[in-house]
């Protein structure tokens, strides 16, 4: 402190403000609290900003989750339509047998009835698997296996339980 400041009997910084301005104490407060209140107001915008570009990184990732789920969902898609191609073209084989056998006069109306039963009736527990092996990841054989003992524990036919399987996307007995 310099002996001017001394004299004024206040804070160093405020005494040089007063002798370098000739403004009075009061007024320097003022500009002091001013300033104080401007460098506040910056920390508070720079708080802000850091805030917003947290929040910017949060929606970022969030995007970057939602479109890797939008892949496997049309990963999970393209896998459902190459099984049901292969139980279209499946069935395309069998009616065309049932077709032979019947102009070769091996098997009557009644069993065509019945093979043409059989044949809906593996179609959709082929379905049933299809979504169980889309939805769970498993294999044909753990799908077929579910399905067999979601049907034995209910004590109802396969094809009901495969039908409630396509209908819902559950497990049977879920």
């Amino acid at each position: 402190m310099t002996e001017s400041t001394e004299r004024l009997g206040a804070e160093p910084l405020i005494a040089e403000q007063i002798l370098r301005t000739g403004a009075g104490p009061a007024s320097v407060r003022e500009s002091g609290e001013t300033a104080h209140a401007g460098r506040q107001s910056i920390r508070d915008q720079r708080d802000q900003a850091d805030a917003d570009q947290q929040t910017i990184r949060n929606l970022q990732n969030q995007a970057e989750a939602d479109q890797q789920t939008i892949r496997n969902l049309q990963d999970e898609a393209d896998a459902n339509r190459a099984a049901i191609r292969e139980l279209e073209e499946q069935a395309s084989v069998d009616r065309a047998v049932i077709a032979v056998l019947q102009a070769e006069g091996e098997i009557d109306r009644g069993q065509i009835a019945n093979l043409e039963a059989a044949l809906v009736t593996a179609r959709r527990i082929g379905a049933a698997m299809g979504v169980l092996m889309a939805r769970h990841r498993m294999t044909d054989s753990q799908a077929f296996d579910v399905l067999r003992k979601g049907s034995q524990h209910t004590n109802r036919k396969l094809r009901d339980v495969a039908d409630e399987v396509v209908l819902t996307g559950l497990l049977p007995g879920k």
